[in-house]
């Protein structure tokens, strides 16, 4: 839909209108060959130890660096770095607005950051899928300390971002590993208890 609506491909609708008006500079769906030696190896845990996840064509596989490749893979092919990501997500936090560059309305921020999904079973407990984004119904059964209203999303390999709105903070946890979560959720837990309210002064530390 994108693409015929645009008239351009998915990869340079995501370029021309998010990723260079935002500054992003090291995010790409297909990696040009100069940035090769900065992806690091991907990995999978057996038996509790990390191995090179040779098995999978876009871990150590053939399809590592997407050379050649004529599918962009929107839903697990893009590449960033922990600075573009805060880019992104600070876009997001401010509803739309970044450094001056407005890439999405208030209206538009606030529908893709809405629970649709009900009551169904998603794969993040405690939380239901807005617009491209998990969002956070019941803190409780989400096991973590995120509040109420966090929305975030995960990576191919255990990449996990997320938005606090209500203290205003940003968590973006990279790593390189598929199978195993126990770091991201110690990263979520830390990342939330180190918010203090600190009412003396009305304002927010870290």
């Amino acid at each position: 839909m994108i693409e015929v609506v645009s008239g351009k491909t998915f990869e340079n609708v995501l370029k021309d209108e998010i990723f260079t008006p935002l500054g992003m500079h090291d995010t790409f769906l297909a990696p040009p060959k100069e940035k090769w030696g900065r992806i690091p190896t991907a990995y999978i845990l057996k038996e509790g130890k990390p191995i090179k996840y040779t098995a999978d064509p876009l871990g150590e596989g053939a399809m590592k660096y997407r050379e050649g490749a004529k599918y962009p893979l929107p839903e697990g092919g893009l590449y960033s770095t922990a600075s573009d990501l805060f880019t992104l997500y600070q876009m997001m936090l401010n509803k739309g607005e970044y450094r001056g560059v407005r890439i999405l309305t208030p209206t538009s921020v606030a529908a893709m950051t809405r629970s649709y999904t009900g009551n169904l079973t998603t794969s993040q407990p405690g939380a239901g899928w807005g617009l491209g984004w998990f969002v956070v119904k019941d803190s409780a059964a989400a096991g973590s300390f995120m509040p109420e209203g966090t929305f975030g999303h995960g990576g191919r390999y255990g990449t996990f971002c997320f938005i606090d709105p209500r203290n205003d903070l940003i968590g973006i946890f990279m790593i390189h590993r598929e199978g195993g979560s126990e770091e991201r959720q110690a990263f979520t837990a830390m990342a939330e208890a180190a918010v203090v309210d600190s009412t003396a002064s009305g304002s927010l530390q870290r």
